[in-house]
Formats: C-alpha cells, structure tokens, sequence
C-alpha cells in the first residue's frame, strides 16, 4: 500500500505535515504526486533494478509547489523479499529556480548578440528607405501620393524605434533626454494597440491639453507604454477596457504619495488600467522583482515590470499598483515634469539650411542602396558627390582630392576597413578634414572618438534627409582650409 512508517523532523518542514499525522497514510498522498504514470514509472523502476533516482515534482501541504531531488531504494528482508522503499528526499526548489533565471539571462545575452548583429543590416535596409521617402516629399505630389510618402515615412520610422528598444532591452544602451510631452508617445501607443490588441478590448485615452512636458528618453517612455499596456491586454484574454490617463499633480513634501526618495515637485501622472482578472494580494508586492511573473510558461520573462521599474527610477520618477482580484488593475506612473520647457514636437525637424554651392562630399558604404540615395539627396541641394564602396577605394579617391574634398560621409561597419579606421587615415593626409560618420549599433563609444577630433559628428541609422542636410550645413561651417 506504500504507506509511510518513518517520517522525520526534515520531511516535517518540507512538507508540513507532522509525524502523526502522516504515519500510516500513503506517501503519494503527502508528497502531493497527482499524476498516477509518474508514480507507477517510479514502482517499476524500484521493481525491476532495486532503485530510482531523479527529480520529482511535488506539493507541500498548503499547496506549495517543490522540486525534489529523490532517491528511492527497495529494502529487502532476509529472504530477498521486498519489504520497504526507502526515500531520501532534497528540497532543491529554490537551487532549480536560481538555475531557470541563470539560464533566462544567458539566454537574454543572446538575444542581445543577436539584436546587435542584426540592427546594422536592418538599420541600412530603412535608411535608404527614409532618405528617398523625404526627397520624394520635396516634389509637388497629389496630396493622396503625400499621404502614402507620409505612410511610408512613419512605418520606417517606427521600425527603426523597435530596433532601438531591441537594443535598448537587450544591452541596455543610453538614448538622448530632451524635453518630451508625454501627450505625443501616448497616443502613438494608443494607435498601435488599437491596430494590434483583439477587437474585444476597448483603448481609450483621456490626456491633459496642458500638460507638462518631462525631461526623458523617447523610447524608454515609448518602452514603459508598451510593457504596460501589453500586460494590460494579457490581462483581459476575454476583453475588457483599457484605459490611459494622463494629468499633471504637484506634490508636496507631506504628499502620501510621494515616494520616500523622490523629490517634492512638479509630476505628470500617467496611469494606465484594465478590467481584467486582477493581481491576486499575495503577489502583488512582488510584481516587480526580475523574473517574477504570474503568467504561465512561455507567456513572459518576468523582465517587464522590473524594467518599467528600471526605466521609470532612472528618470527621477516612482510607480505605484492597485489591484482586486476579478476588478482590475491600475498602475499609476509618476515622472518628473518641466512645467516651464518648450516639448520638440518633431526632433528631426528640418532647419532652414543654405543650398550647397558644388562643394565635393565624399560618401563611403558597402551599401549601394544608401550610396544612391545619399548621392540623389546632396547632388539635389547642390553639392557635388563622388562615392566609394570601401575604406581602401576612399583613400585613393581623398589621396587624388584631397584640396577639393573636405567632408566625408562614412559608415561605421564595413568590411576590409571600417569606417573608424578611414577616419585615422584620412586625418593623417589631412587633418582639417571633416567625418560625419553613420551606424545603428552601440553609440557608447562615439563621445570619445568626438572629443579626439577623429569623428566631427555621428549620425543614427536610419537617418532622415533634414538630419543628413543639417550635419552636412554644421560640418561645412566648422571646416577651415588646410594649410599649402
């Protein structure tokens, strides 16, 4: 009948049943062991070789679940015949639960490695793409083909944003604070899950007209947005309502609502809440640890909330969460406003610049589709372009040009000679040359290259023409003849 005749003091804090209550019941029963196949796997194995030995899923009394590293030996009387199973058991719930968020990192690093391998390609696949979308802009189009150039600018536009926050997630990169209002990435992401969130779920949006803008980084606002707002979906498999609201507060020492290391001041609060199933109050003080999460196997890292966490602190900021089971949730997020800062309503903006009067620009890529719209955008404006595929066919070109030659367009990731190593040499025959160098990965060096005069300024992959006009129109002021 398998029922237990020995049960000690370590099995008592286990499991928690006491020693009295758990003589002469059977151990399946105790152990918590629901699936009848593992427990006749384990008999036949005892049968047959004298002993199993493995990992074995069970429940405490009060329906905690644990990993037991379980060793079952067959005892055996004088005659040889079967008398009692002997079970050593180990309680390694916590040592197999490390391992899981050891391999869930290394897993991250990989998908670190590989966002950085693949952004460059992608990188140059959408530069081309936003470049000749914006000449083709400067030409008198019917307003339904500038709809469609429009259409095509946003769609790169937001496919370059995704791989930044891949980037962003995986490596953890610092993009630019400016002053941001909060209005406009809010209804960005109330656009895409209207777009992509199932047709039972309601978005609604009820923002501020005043409201303040905050000093912060564009997309990991965009990435706060967007961790909130897909929990809030996960949150409703059978529909419901989202909700995003946005105010501006002022908080005063004394306020409960300020956090106990956040500064008194001017905040904009946004919130975003559900009618979904809610957060049960067991868990709720631990939604934001890493790897913690609610959602089944496969469904979530437990990386989200601790993420908006991350992001939401580094901006001076605090969150807070309410939740009743079967009522809902509301996160309420509270950023640090400038109520007196002047939002850029479009970064990328187009100066008023001068037309070029035929000065020579070299560009350098191994992409041909960048080549040709870089080419098509400046020869536009007015200057004279001559390009190159490679760092070595650069030289040549500057070597031959070099009186004529005074701004270089080069790309970072190129084979043979990359477009860093370029810029050493052509400062070396000349050194009042002027690089704008361009690439979609790691940014984290660029300050020092900047401050060695080796790089004049950088350019994010992928570009717009008003940004690659306007690096062009600073370079060309700062460049000063060299000497004869």
């Amino acid at each position: 009948a398998h029922e237990v005749s020995l049960w000690n003091r370590g099995a008592e804090e286990t499991f928690g049943w006491t020693s009295a209550e758990a003589l002469g019941r059977p151990a399946n029963q105790l152990l918590g062991i629901d699936d009848p196949s593992v427990v006749a796997m384990i008999r036949l194995a005892v049968r047959q070789v004298g002993f199993w030995n493995g990992e074995l899923r069970a429940k405490s009394r009060t329906g905690g679940k644990l990993i037991l590293d379980c060793r079952i030996t067959l005892v055996r009387d004088k005659e040889g015949r079967p008398r009692a199973h002997l079970k050593f058991l180990a309680d390694i719930t916590e040592k197999k639960l490390l391992e899981e968020k050891f391999l869930r990192v290394q897993r991250l690093d990989a998908i670190g490695a590989l966002a950085s391998g693949i952004s460059h390609d992608l990188n140059n696949i959408l530069a081309p793409i936003l470049i000749s979308a914006g000449l083709l802009r400067e030409k008198s189009l019917e307003a339904h083909d500038r709809e469609l150039l429009e259409l095509i600018e946003v769609s790169a536009r937001r496919g370059a944003e995704v791989i930044k926050q891949l980037l962003t997630f995986s490596r953890g990169l610092e993009g630019d604070r400016v002053h941001v209002q909060v209005r406009h990435v809010v209804n960005e992401m109330v656009a895409i899950a209207r777009e992509t969130f199932p047709r039972n779920i309601t978005v609604v949006a009820v923002t501020a007209d005043d409201l303040w803008p905050i000093v912060a980084d564009a997309t990991h606002l965009h990435q706060v947005m967007m961790n909130l707002c897909v929990n809030a979906r996960d949150a409703m498999p059978d529909g419901g309502k989202l909700t995003v609201l946005t105010s501006n507060v002022q908080l005063e020492k004394q306020d409960p609502r300020l956090e106990v290391h956040a500064l008194a001041g001017a905040y904009v609060l946004l919130t975003v809440t559900d009618t979904g199933m809610g957060i049960p109050r067991e868990v709720i003080d631990r939604i934001f640890e890493p790897f913690f999460t609610t959602k089944r196997i496969g469904q979530g890292t437990g990386l989200g909330l601790s993420t908006v966490l991350g992001i939401v602190r580094s901006h001076g900021g605090f969150i807070y969460a309410h939740s009743e089971t079967g009522k809902g949730s509301a996160f309420h997020v509270y950023l640090p406003a400038a109520p007196t800062a002047i939002a850029k309503v479009n970064p990328d903006e187009a100066e008023d610049l001068d037309p070029g009067e035929g000065e020579t620009i070299l560009v350098v890529d191994d992409e041909p589709a960048i080549i040709a719209a870089m080419k098509a955008c400046l020869e536009r404006r007015g200057f004279r372009v001559v390009t190159a595929s490679n760092g070595q066919e650069a030289l040549a070109l500057f070597a031959s040009q070099r009186h004529e030659l005074k701004i270089v367009l080069t790309d970072v990731m190129m084979p043979a000679m990359d477009g860093l190593t370029l810029a050493r040499k052509l400062h070396v025959l000349d050194d009042a040359v002027r690089v704008i160098a361009s690439s979609g990965l790691d940014p984290s060096q660029r300050p020092g290259l900047i401050e060695d005069g080796i790089i004049a300024e950088f350019l994010s992959k992928p570009y717009e023409t008003s940004a690659l006009l306007a690096a062009v129109s600073r370079q060309l002021k700062l460049a000063r003849p060299s000497a004869p």
